[in-house]
């Protein structure tokens, strides 16, 4: 798989590069017209083959873990400060709350964050088109697991989908905008690590998902 991704990203890398040379050459020369605009969607097109790339690519590495502690509360305020100062999000309102003062577990950090990235990401693009765009994720912690709930104030997912939505390939988004791979990435790598994810949903008033992450070391995970 990573054969197949480095052949492929290799030509796609010199399409946008010299892509973006001819836009900016048009640009000096005051000559922004519909050649410069084909451009742009030259580069837009091949960014989002880049991304599909990056997707099938780890979707192939799931089965490869790098064990260590990490700090869910950490990974999850940083994504969020992300997506925050982004100006597309600026009416979205974030908020986190941690009803435990230990949020660490043992994980691939790495392969944690793009969880996390992932459903936060799914959840501000959910309330994008709503008139009340609220994001919210509470952290806590039993004698097993370390609990997230990732909620959304969005439309919520129709009942005959919930149970399609980690399936590999399955999206309801419009062609061009999603791969169907995102939350089955997802899944997989919860699910390397021994946890579970559940999903509740109620059309026209969100989602809301439910991450579960041992919060001792097993020794029965995948280690690289």
């Amino acid at each position: 798989a990573a054969g197949v991704a480095h052949e492929i990203n290799n030509p796609l890398g010199s399409i946008m590069l010299y892509a973006s040379m001819l836009k900016r050459k048009l640009e000096k020369a005051g000559c922004e017209n519909q050649n410069s605009e084909d451009l742009a969607l030259i580069m837009e097109e091949a960014n989002r083959c880049k991304n599909i790339v990056a997707n099938l690519l780890n979707f192939a590495r799931q089965g490869k873990l790098r064990i260590s502690s990490i700090d869910i509360a950490e990974i999850v305020k940083g994504i969020i400060n992300t997506f925050s100062v982004n100006p597309d999000h600026a009416s979205v309102s974030f908020s986190v709350n941690e009803l435990t003062n230990d949020s660490n577990i043992y994980g691939d950090g790495d392969q944690i964050k793009q969880v996390f990235i992932n459903l936060l990401a799914n959840a501000v693009e959910a309330v994008e088109s709503c008139e009340k765009k609220e994001v919210s994720v509470n952290i806590k912690r039993d004698d097993e697991f370390l609990i997230t709930e990732i909620s959304d104030s969005g439309c919520g997912i129709p009942a005959d989908n919930v149970g399609k939505i980690f399936t590999p390939f399955f999206t309801t988004k419009k062609m061009g905008k999603g791969t169907g791979l995102g939350l089955a990435i997802t899944y997989g790598i919860v699910k390397m690590h021994k946890g579970d994810i559940r999903v509740k949903s109620t059309e026209g008033k969100g989602t809301t998902f439910t991450i579960k992450f041992p919060v001792k070391l097993n020794t029965n995970v995948l280690v690289n």
